[in-house]
């Protein structure tokens, strides 16, 4: 099995779409080093400390993800705390893409039923 540490992350934005930054798991922390939205801290047990302040409802959301399980899972999803909805989807490029497309065409078509 090939392991890759190439990682995609989608964050929702406050206008409904999300925003999709490629990475790698080691170079997360300093990818949001000046964000006042988004901190990713690396812990001493190789957990990953995510905090962000949510889209939806404003507040601050404190997430601790399991690096061996970033690696292995393909795809991660972290919600609003309040409200259930995803905030940030974390995985392999190619899935987390596809996602967010698939959302995208389906908002738009909400939208324009509206």
């Amino acid at each position: 099995m090939i392991l890759s540490f190439d990682i995609a992350i989608a964050i929702k934005n406050d206008y409904g779409s999300y925003n999709i930054i490629e990475s790698s798991l080691f170079q997360l922390d300093s990818l949001f080093m000046n964000s006042t939205i988004v901190t990713f801290k690396k812990q001493k047990n190789r957990d990953i400390l995510l905090k962000l302040i949510c889209p939806l409802c404003g507040e601050r959301h404190s997430y601790v993800c399991n690096f061996q399980e970033m690696i292995n899972r393909n795809i991660i999803i972290l919600g609003c705390k309040k409200l259930g909805t995803p905030v940030i989807y974390l995985g392999r490029t190619e899935i987390i893409c596809d996602r967010i497309q698939k959302y995208h065409r389906i908002h738009s078509g909400v939208c324009a039923i509206l």
